[in-house]
């Protein structure tokens, strides 16, 4: 039922898993895992699959006993042999593994697991693929993906709020409908402005020009630097949006739908659905 289930999923997604290995041929009773994204990381922590990483990024904030092996964009070969994993978590966007990494798996039969991290169906995949790898994550891949599909389910019709969603500093980053926290705008009721769109910087000229009903800063803590963002709009407009792990796709974000809900719903410029 579980592989059914994941095939049916991974078509609706377009992706497609390509592993080294089956992963019925594989002993899973002790997996040495490398994750060398952020994003999938706090994923495999939160399927109870932490205790077997054997490596991780630089930028990892889980498994941090583990030594670091690379990142999105490079990997350490002699570091990744010497940790003898089982399976390798990768991200990238362009679906190409990096140089040597592909011929390693063939050669000490790793699974190679590599997924795309932008909106929920991304999310989504990689849950059923972690699901499929280690039979023990099942139960809380199936219910992690429960929380998406009920987060993403739409609640606030057409006449929400115009929304940018922000990052803070001197060069606010803009969240655009392609991303997971414009998906829980969009499932709010919002209209995000950067529509299809992912991640887009914008000058202050172009925040003014776009004249949002509401501005959601997305952060880690309170004490965001909002001080440009406040040179193109008034404060009353602008509202942060805190919650551990916000910068990271992951199904750990799936309760903002309720507050996010709540912040468009409070917004001067928003319409009974």
């Amino acid at each position: 039922m579980w592989r059914l289930l994941l095939v049916l999923l991974l078509m609706s997604c377009g992706h497609e898993v390509t592993p080294s290995v089956d992963s019925e041929t594989m002993d899973n009773s002790s997996p040495r895992i490398v994750s060398l994204s952020p994003a999938m990381t706090e994923m495999l922590h939160g399927a109870g699959l932490s205790s077997f990483i054997v490596g991780r990024s630089a930028f990892c904030r889980r498994a941090m006993d583990a030594p670091v092996i690379g990142d999105l964009a490079q990997v350490n070969i002699e570091s990744l042999v010497r940790v003898s994993p089982t399976h390798v978590f990768i991200q990238r966007s362009d679906g190409d593994l990096p140089a040597g990494v592909e011929e390693l798996a063939v050669d000490h039969g790793w699974m190679i697991i590599n997924q795309h991290m932008s909106h929920f169906a991304d999310v989504q995949a990689l849950l059923f693929k972690i699901g499929e790898a280690f039979p023990s994550a099942q139960t809380a891949c199936m219910v992690s993906s429960d929380a998406i599909q009920k987060a993403l389910r739409s609640r606030g019709g057409t006449n929400g709020p115009s929304v940018l969603v922000l990052g803070g500093g001197p060069h606010p980053l803009a969240w655009g409908t392609q991303t997971y926290l414009g998906e829980l705008v969009e499932a709010a009721g919002g209209r995000n402005l950067i529509d299809g769109r992912a991640w887009v910087t914008l000058s202050l000229e172009e925040i003014v020009r776009a004249e949002p009903d509401l501005i959601l800063v997305p952060a880690e803590a309170e004490d965001v630097d909002l001080s440009a963002i406040r040179l193109a709009a008034p404060q009353e407009r602008i509202q942060v949006l805190v919650a551990e792990g916000i910068d990271l796709p992951g199904p750990h974000l799936a309760h903002l739908a309720s507050r996010i809900d709540d912040v468009l719903s409070r917004s001067a410029a928003y319409t009974e659905p």
